[in-house]
């Protein structure tokens, strides 16, 4: 046997790369190597998920919006999407009509939030709650906890 120092593969011996999660990597000869490289493999899980929940929160934010019941576009108009909550209303606008107000943007929400591992997507009318309980003939089976069950549906078929 050969004398070895630490945890280093003996020379001569071959080290065949390994693929994990997309990537070729080699196991090292050395343990501070082989160390080095699972911390690198570490913070890019970490990023992977971070991107992955941002997706998936997208998805969410994009259903609701979808799916939710217009009249003004008031109620639609207010859904905020971030890492922090918030409890802002945005300001009427005088005489709106019907579907008057702006669909918020998916991809400005996508732009101009970091990659997290928590998403808030908030609405702060005090009547979005009987929307979502069927208020509107639009969708008197809700539209939020749909689009969530739809969504949650579809991981589970794609990890199968």
């Amino acid at each position: 046997m050969a004398n070895l120092k630490g945890n280093q593969i003996p020379k001569g011996r071959r080290v065949e790369p390994v693929e994990v999660w997309g990537a070729k990597k080699r196991v090292s000869r050395s343990g501070e190597k082989f160390a080095s490289a699972l911390n690198e493999l570490g913070k890019n899980m970490e990023g992977n998920f971070k991107l992955f929940t941002k997706q998936q929160a997208l998805k969410i934010f994009a259903g609701i919006i979808k799916e939710h019941p217009v009249k003004t576009g008031y109620a639609r108009f207010n859904w905020f999407f971030g890492i922090t909550p918030t409890k802002e209303i945005k300001p009427k606008i005088e005489n709106a009509g019907d579907n008057s107000y702006p669909v918020p943007s998916v991809g400005e929400a996508s732009k101009s939030t970091s990659a997290s591992y928590i998403y808030f997507l908030n609405n702060n009318l005090p009547y979005i709650e009987a929307l979502e309980a069927g208020s509107s003939n639009q969708q008197p089976t809700g539209f939020i906890a749909n689009t969530i069950f739809r969504i949650a549906k579809d991981m589970q078929r794609s990890k199968k």
